[in-house]
């Protein structure tokens, strides 16, 4: 499966990401800032995006296309706000 985790370099978002990595998931990270790739973030396709910018939608748009899951780990009121256009 393509799985992708907004907030994966979060405390909740790395600890989903290491153990859907053992199970030999394609996994996308999507972060503010994204981690190097080493230990739990080894074989990770990292994608760096802030959620509070309405410029971050062409990046969303393009990242989630052909994923069989997302896992929202990022705060809901940022991506509410972001999609109802209400920052």
């Amino acid at each position: 499966m393509r799985i992708i985790i907004t907030g994966a370099s979060g405390n909740i978002g790395s600890a989903l990401l290491r153990r859907l990595t053992s199970d030999d998931h394609e996994i996308v990270g999507m972060a503010r800032r994204t981690p190097d790739d080493s230990g739990p973030f080894g074989g990770v396709e990292w994608v760096g995006v802030d959620l509070t910018q309405d410029s971050c939608l062409p990046t969303l748009e393009h990242t989630f296309a052909g994923s069989d899951a997302v896992v929202h780990q990022v705060v809901p009121l940022v991506l509410t706000a972001v999609f109802c256009g209400k920052r």
